[in-house]
């Protein structure tokens, strides 16, 4: 009888720390509005070169563009460097982190890269040679969108959602020819 009133006040204590975890991971937005993020010279973006690129695909939501999903052999762990940027007009700093990556998607236009939506979990991880020993995991799931908003390749935008057609930018809508 003891053993198992100890065991319903460890699961208690857990289950209230975990949900509390949980909670603290998320993003807090409204449904009319999408937190923005603007860096001037541009967002370091991890591991969209070290991936495969999946055949491109037709997404009816974005007209006229494309995703691929980019592809790793094996659990991807990205080292976002700590990066300046503008936030309602304010200078603030992102801190250096590192995620797992649960999915990135590449959109085109033209076959030209237009974003990249990061599906990630931070993560406490150390390298071992080539492989990454994942110590600890939040639990939590965060999405961030990088944007192209000129074209020029820089992606200037971030945004805390999925990719969706409002983030299309005006130069992947610009007729062919």
């Amino acid at each position: 009888m003891m053993h198992r009133l100890r065991g319903l006040a460890i699961l208690l204590v857990a289950g209230t720390t975990l949900t509390g975890a949980a909670v603290a991971c998320s993003f807090q937005t409204s449904p009319i509005s999408t937190e923005r993020y603007y860096r001037s010279e541009g967002w370091s973006l991890p591991g969209i070169a070290d991936g495969k690129l999946s055949s491109a695909q037709r997404d009816p939501a974005l007209p006229g563009v494309r995703w691929r999903n980019v592809s790793y052999d094996e659990r991807y762990v990205a080292q976002f460097a700590a990066q300046d940027f503008d936030r309602d007009g304010k200078r603030a700093r992102m801190a250096s982190q590192r995620m797992l990556l649960q999915s990135l998607v590449r959109y085109e236009a033209d076959g030209k890269p237009m974003a990249y939506t990061y599906v990630f979990t931070p993560v406490e991880a150390r390298r071992v040679g080539k492989k990454w020993i994942i110590e600890a995991e939040a639990l939590c799931v965060f999405h961030a969108t990088f944007v192209d908003e000129k074209g020029d390749g820089v992606f200037r935008l971030l945004v805390t959602t999925d990719m969706r057609p409002e983030l299309v930018p005006a130069w992947a809508h610009k007729p062919k020819g």
